[in-house]
């Protein structure tokens, strides 16, 4: 059973006309300051010049204070678009059929880049060069090595279009193409993805018509005493720095202003759509796993979100192709 947001977002792209395509996940932005991630609302969600399936958003200054924040969407010749094409990974068996892309289907992907306006580069990157280029970045981190072999990563064209150039049609045509299984804009995977977030956990709490199974078979939101309990539990953990509870209405101000340009967003979002949650900072070193087990068993706790976690998933996704990447 479909969300009402999801509703709501699904009839706003069919009058769009645009398509969900749940890589493309944006990052946002402080001005002026360093990238601040804040935790992690998942929405099934999509904008009219491309669909947006994970929405971040920053995490609460010192004291408790509100970080503001905007949408990253600055883009320049330097910032490439990924093409990976169809590997005969399960993961890509959705937009590939299972198939691996062919000789024929390359030259036609590499002719059709080649010809667009406002394309300045396109360079082939094979498997063995994308897998040479991952073992140097994860160096050390044997917990993703050992999950990931050359044949896990897709071939991929990497393509520079000049500043003024409209990356967002570009994407969309490109994902319509045979042999392409996937296209992102590297220009979203700004510096804050690359960042722990200050070893953020976010849990979200129960709401009423909620689809996870933590909530019941006939789900209501939280109650004021099981937050209570919920928050004294928190502070008992071990491995606990701080934690800041968030309401809808700040959740909702905060998702309003980031997307503030994106009407189809934003029209389509309520405050009743916006889960209450905890923001929990850990001390580096906590038991991470241990600490999430303990929230996802309190009541009134609809899911649990390790920010570090997801971070890696889109660096995984955005830089080498991985689909549903195997780090959580």
């Amino acid at each position: 059973m479909n969300s009402p947001l999801e509703d709501r977002l699904r009839d706003a792209l069919k009058e769009a006309g645009s398509s969900l395509d749940p890589a493309m996940i944006c990052p946002l932005r402080t001005p002026g300051r360093r990238p601040v991630p804040r935790g992690f609302l998942y929405v099934a969600a999509a904008a009219v010049a491309g669909a947006v399936a994970v929405l971040w958003l920053g995490v609460p200054g010192a004291g408790g204070q509100r970080v503001a924040t905007v949408p990253d969407t600055a883009a320049v010749e330097g910032d490439e678009l990924a093409v990976f094409l169809c590997s005969p990974s399960e993961a890509y068996r959705p937009t590939c059929g299972g198939r691996d892309v062919t000789g024929a289907q390359k030259q036609a992907v590499e002719s059709y880049l080649r010809g667009r306006p406002g394309v300045t580069q396109v360079r082939f990157v094979n498997r063995e060069e994308s897998y040479r280029r991952f073992r140097q970045e994860y160096a050390g981190q044997e917990r993703i090595l050992n999950r990931y072999t050359a044949a896990d990563l897709p071939e991929s064209y990497r393509v520079r279009v000049k500043p003024n150039a409209d990356r967002q049609r570009l994407l969309e045509e490109v994902r319509g193409l045979q042999g392409v299984g996937l296209s992102v804009d590297l220009a979203t995977l700004s510096s804050a993805s690359r960042q722990r977030a200050g070893e953020e956990l976010s849990a979200f709490l129960c709401m009423s018509g909620s689809t996870s199974s933590a909530c019941g078979k006939k789900p209501r939101a939280a109650t004021p005493a099981q937050k209570k309990a919920a928050l004294a539990a928190i502070k008992e953990l071990p491995g606990i720095v701080s934690v800041y509870f968030e309401s809808r209405q700040e959740a909702f101000d905060d998702f309003r202003d980031a997307y503030a340009e994106n009407k189809t967003l934003t029209d389509a979002t309520r405050v009743e759509d916006m889960p209450e949650s905890f923001r929990i900072i850990l001390r580096e070193g906590a038991d991470r796993k241990k600490v999430a087990e303990a929230l996802e068993r309190l009541p009134g706790v609809a899911m649990v979100i390790d920010q570090r976690c997801l971070n890696q998933t889109f660096i995984l996704t955005a830089e080498y192709g991985i689909r549903e990447p195997k780090v959580c």
